[in-house]
């Protein structure tokens, strides 16, 4: 199948349990058996529950520490379920904000990639948006910090992206939907695309796995160019809605400085081919072209442009803006004086109580004689 996919956590499980349902191989590992429960698409034997604590409260370090009791079964679950030959690329999604996919995430991207060194291994985190709560921020700056220090592509799926680019306020379990399906959607089409053939040169699964063995950040874009309203079909109309697909994505946003490989499939007529100017497209990077560059052009549909990028920089601004954040809710709640109310002192004695000397017992047939007079 080419790629396979290890869901950490929840976020990183509903991910890999929707590629199940696209026929991926897909295991899921956590901490939590209730969030386990309710994957649909993984088969029984395919879902790992770690042992130590059910789930970890977003606490990185608690699951960080538990791996140490887990982490020689782990690795050879995924072994047995993804060392077959015709696996190559293995996504790992995973949530930066929480605690079981956070925490885990590195350490098992670099203890996997040791043990299984003929598989292509590419971190897939996901980046809260910003109106999340500040553990989330603060756990996911942890995990994005651990993660940029490693040898790995990394794709960011990003939440606030998705939010922003809504221009509308839309619920978290919309957002997760939306970023889920169209990530999947995405693999969907590179592979569709490897298995098509062309006179005009093909993008293969070999060229794919050059792609995303390239060490930083990796996104994906899918421009319709023949989407124009009054718009003339030109070179600069072309480079533009390729440049603006790499922004209006469900990515964390870029950085410029460079771009080491990436991939271009053009699927359109012959004529619009002469419009795809790659000094064009690729002149927002500082140096101004990808030092490799993968084509493959097809004539099934009409202008569709799907590029992939790798090598880009850190996500730094993306960081920065988490960190700012962090900084303005921390200041925020360190500003708030919290009194706790303490009630004016009083006398017990004002409050008139029960005699507490011994009476002599009421005969009650006096006692109803008080009463029924």
């Amino acid at each position: 199948m080419y790629f396979g996919f290890i869901g950490l956590g929840q976020a990183g499980g509903n991910i890999a349990d929707l590629a199940a349902k696209h026929f991926y191989t897909s295991v899921a590992i956590n901490y939590s058996e209730t969030d386990l429960k309710s994957i649909t698409n993984i088969p029984e034997d395919m879902i790992h529950s770690l042992l130590g604590s059910e789930g970890v409260g977003k606490d990185r370090e608690l699951a960080k520490q538990l791996m140490r009791d887990n982490w020689e079964s782990t690795v050879n679950f995924v072994k047995k379920h993804l060392s077959k030959p015709s696996i190559e690329v293995i996504l790992v999604p995973f949530g930066t904000g929480g605690g079981s996919g956070s925490g885990m995430s590195s350490l098992l991207l670099e203890i996997l990639s040791n043990e299984m060194p003929d598989k292509t291994f590419v971190a897939c985190p996901i980046l809260p948006a910003n109106n999340e709560t500040l553990n989330n921020k603060l756990n996911s700056l942890e995990a994005l910090s651990e993660l940029s220090d490693l040898e790995f592509c990394v794709i960011p799926i990003d939440n606030n992206t998705v939010l922003t680019n809504s221009n509308t306020f839309i619920s978290k379990n919309i957002i997760y939907k939306k970023t889920n399906e169209e990530f999947i959607s995405m693999i969907n089409k590179l592979l569709e695309y490897t298995n098509k053939s062309s006179e005009n040169g093909v993008i293969d699964r070999k060229d794919l796995r050059q792609i995303f063995s390239v060490k930083g950040v990796s996104v994906i874009g899918v421009a319709k160019v023949m989407d124009v309203s009054g718009t003339a079909l030109t070179t600069d109309h072309f480079a533009k809605e390729i440049q603006e697909s790499w922004i209006n994505s469900i990515f964390a946003p870029i950085e410029y400085d460079q771009v080491i490989r990436a991939g271009v499939i053009f699927n359109g007529d012959d004529y619009l081919m002469e419009l795809m100017d790659y000094d064009e497209i690729f002149n927002v990077f500082k140096n101004k072209r990808p030092y490799d560059l993968f084509e493959g052009n097809y004539k099934e549909k009409r202008g569709e442009v799907i590029s992939i990028l790798s090598g880009l920089p850190w996500i730094n601004s993306r960081m920065q803006e988490l960190d700012t954040l962090a900084d303005e809710e921390e200041n925020t709640l360190n500003e708030i004086k919290v009194v706790e109310y303490k009630p004016k002192a009083r006398k017990k004695s004002v409050i008139p109580v029960r005699s507490s000397s011994v009476k002599a017992k009421s005969n009650p047939t006096d006692v109803f004689n008080k009463y029924l007079r």
